[in-house]
């Protein structure tokens, strides 16, 4: 299967059966709705079942420019009305406490939070979405 890959100065993004992107320097509006219209290709393309999760990294970010935040709040209302995420978990990952301020605002402003979690490695990242997933396939079964 052969699904795009972002790789700027601000932004990779691929997919491996997780969605891995990494966000550099200041992040504004343009780069957010990049972002959500490459994710939303891939769930055109993937079901979500077959969608482990999404890792969001954000440790090399410096600042959020304004209409930032509105361009997510925006992005991601349109894409829940295409998409049910309700099972797929997020990761954001961050180093610093205004990284964490921020997205925790984010968050906020998206729907499903329960499928969203703030961590500060991607080692976290990784353990977040299988704990997910082995939660998940559990209330499945039972």
């Amino acid at each position: 299967m052969n699904l795009s890959v972002i790789n700027t100065p601000q932004l990779s993004a691929y997919y491996d059966g997780i969605i891995h992107v990494t966000y550099r320097g200041a992040v504004d509006s343009h780069i957010t709705n990049q972002v959500y219209k490459w994710r939303k290709d891939i769930f055109r393309t993937i079901p979500t079942n077959f969608i482990r999760g999404e890792i969001f990294d954000f440790r090399d970010v410096n600042d959020f420019m304004p209409g930032h935040l509105q361009a997510v709040q925006k992005a991601s209302k349109e894409l829940s009305l295409l998409v049910d995420l309700s099972s797929v978990p997020c990761a954001l990952v961050v180093s610093s406490a205004y990284q964490m301020q921020t997205l925790s605002i984010a968050v906020q402003l998206t729907p499903i939070i329960e499928r969203k979690h703030i961590v500060w490695s991607r080692e976290e990242a990784f353990n977040y979405l299988q704990s997910w997933n082995e939660s998940q396939s559990q209330a499945k079964i039972g």
